[in-house]
């Protein structure tokens, strides 16, 4: 379906969130993505295609997604970033399974790394707008105190929240011990490809968590 940029936010120097208007209401689950397409001449090895998270909570007029400019960016997304209020851009319907459980009493625990927050964000959005609280241990790393982004949202009584910052990664067992054991708990982490998968990776060997326990969102590629 074709969609309209509406706006374009500022959420720090390197990250912008784009809000667009579907032709459509775009019926959707908090933590799903979408396809966005966008024809250019001279498109790299890349493509014209991209997957982006929906930082958007569903039920509104306009979907958003957010993402960051990287110092060399890709054909793709120097095309995006160059996008004026009105343009119009190709977008799939909504798809994926980083998806709350059904279960409301479930405890959850909630793993970020930089631009990873995006999911977590339309989630938690979404239950804010429902009014619905839930069991949430909430761990976010970023390279930088400035890197940050959402605070406000994130800022939720229901919401036990670690941020930390550096350069090194969160590990598997440092995830253990600051959320005081996993068992019973459902894992979401999110971020680069490198990050999930060696998290992922670390919870199997020696947590002997299976991948049904560990539901992941990666940015393949990012940021470029």
């Amino acid at each position: 379906m074709q969609a309209t940029l509406h706006h374009v936010q500022q959420e720090n120097e390197s990250i912008q969130t784009f809000y667009f208007r579907p032709e459509t209401m775009m019926r959707y689950v908090a933590g799903q993505f979408i396809e966005i397409t966008l024809p250019h001449a001279n498109a790299d090895e890349r493509g014209i295609r991209r997957w982006f998270t929906l930082s958007s909570a569903p039920g509104h007029e306009l979907v958003s997604i957010t993402t960051r400019r990287a110092e060399q960016s890709s054909s793709f997304k120097q095309v995006l970033l160059s996008l004026k209020t009105g343009d119009t851009l190709e977008i799939s319907e909504p798809m994926g399974d980083f998806v709350l459980p059904i279960n409301p009493q479930t405890p959850l625990v909630f793993v970020a790394g930089g631009i990873g927050i995006t999911p977590f964000h339309a989630i938690v959005q979404s239950l804010l707008d429902k009014k619905e609280e839930r069991n949430i241990q909430f761990l976010y790393s970023v390279k930088t105190e400035s890197d940050q982004i959402f605070s406000q949202v994130f800022q939720q009584s229901f919401i036990e929240k670690y941020l930390f910052v550096g350069q090194s990664r969160l590990s598997a067992q440092h995830i253990v011990d600051v959320v005081q054991g996993i068992e019973g708990k459902q894992l979401f982490i999110s971020g680069p490809e490198p990050m999930t998968e060696a998290i992922v990776d670390e919870f199997k060997s020696q947590f002997g968590m299976t991948q049904d326990q560990l539901i992941t969102d990666y940015f393949p590629g990012y940021p470029a």
